[in-house]
């Protein structure tokens, strides 16, 4: 098995290079963190965008239906079928702006190596431009990246990581009040793939005055219909269609998901637990928006406990963590307490990461190879 992680706590070690020059530059009254934060998205794109097509569930999928764009005129683009598989035994849908970009690519670089590349880049670039606005810490964000299995959760889920992305790089639109450009970028990101319509409407949900007790009475309202919902789902079944039946009533037969929200939710705990009052009065005031997406995030997984698909919209909220903790810290006005927090976080997320992976093959992205060498 540490064979297998090997490849993952050598990635582990060289982000510790940048996080490290961040530290010196400090101690010199100096910034690195852009310089930090670009070195971490090159090392991150490389295995990224090496990777074989073993390597996540997924990654087979996209190169098989890459392979069939050339022969795919661009009157079909649109409505083309699609097949995931040589054996063409079933059909992927995929959405418009994935198909264009698929089309665009295999035009001029049809190795089916360039789509698992490009997807790697889409995804790390928007990482990057999310984290140079967003998070006040940024090498603690790749650090939470990589050590909440994000970044192996991104390999397997292309499509939708490329959505949640420009989602999540919209959200400033929010705050400067412009509508049009975030309604244009959400369309984009819808573009790549359906669910990412989920963020439209927070664009009159995240600025409002959310507290922190409601956080805590939409997850342990989560929780309870959540535990309840199998005892119900025969009756939801039969007021539906066929399809909305199947989804809406599949059984969680999977701990995974349920134990990554509650770390989620420890994680967070532990932040407030380290903040004065008046702290965490600020950070209720100042961090709306951070707090409705907690409180999506830890309610689905609430959910989660007895409705399987809630896992996959919790999937839309629960990265944002990445920034929202860096943020949380910002708001210790003691430098030496934030410090020791900061020190404690990157501890319990290693930790947890190296358990997860001696236990759960995250997306299917162990062990790891190398295109060249497979």
């Amino acid at each position: 098995m540490i064979e297998k992680m090997s490849v993952y706590l050598v990635l582990c070690l060289l982000l510790a290079y940048p996080a490290r020059l961040c530290v010196l530059a400090r101690r010199q009254g100096r910034s690195a963190q852009r310089v930090a934060l670009a070195m971490s998205c090159v090392v991150l794109w490389f295995f990224m965008a090496m990777r074989a097509q073993t390597v996540g569930v997924d990654t087979k999928y996209y190169v098989c239906i890459y392979q069939q764009f050339p022969q795919i005129s661009w009157k079909e683009l649109f409505t083309a079928q699609l097949y995931p598989t040589p054996r063409r035994t079933w059909e992927l849908d995929l959405e418009p702006g994935y198909r264009l970009l698929n089309k665009l690519l295999s035009i001029y670089l049809p190795a089916p190596q360039w789509i698992t590349v490009a997807n790697s880049a889409l995804i790390i670039a928007l990482l990057y431009r999310w984290l140079r606005r967003e998070s006040p810490n940024a090498m603690l964000s790749i650090w939470l990246y990589l050590t909440l299995g994000v970044y192996q959760t991104e390999m397997n889920v292309a499509r939708n990581a490329i959505a949640i992305l420009l989602g999540y790089t919209a959200f400033h639109w929010i705050k400067e009040r412009k509508f049009a450009p975030y309604f244009l970028q959400i369309l984009m990101a819808v573009s790549f793939h359906k669910s990412a319509l989920v963020f439209l409407p927070l664009y009159w949900l995240v600025n409002r005055r959310w507290k922190y007790r409601h956080v805590l009475y939409c997850t342990m309202t989560a929780c309870i219909l959540g535990a309840a919902y199998p005892v119900v789902a025969g009756r939801v079944a039969n007021l539906l269609p066929y399809a909305l039946a199947k989804y809406f009533t599949k059984s969680n037969s999977r701990m995974e998901s349920i134990a990554v929200g509650a770390f989620y939710a420890l994680l967070v705990v532990f932040v407030l637990y380290k903040m004065t009052p008046e702290e965490c009065k600020k950070l209720e005031s100042k961090e709306p928006q951070g707090l409705f997406l907690t409180m999506a995030a830890l309610s689905l997984y609430g959910l989660n406990l007895g409705l399987a698909s809630a896992a996959r919209m919790a999937a839309l909220f629960g990265p944002y963590l990445i920034v929202l903790l860096p943020r949380m810290l910002e708001y210790i006005n003691c430098p030496r307490r934030r410090a020791a927090t900061i020190q404690w976080l990157a501890v319990a997320a290693g930790l947890q990461y190296v358990l997860r992976l001696l236990i759960n093959n995250i997306g299917g992205t162990m062990p790891y190879q190398f295109f060249w060498a497979a």
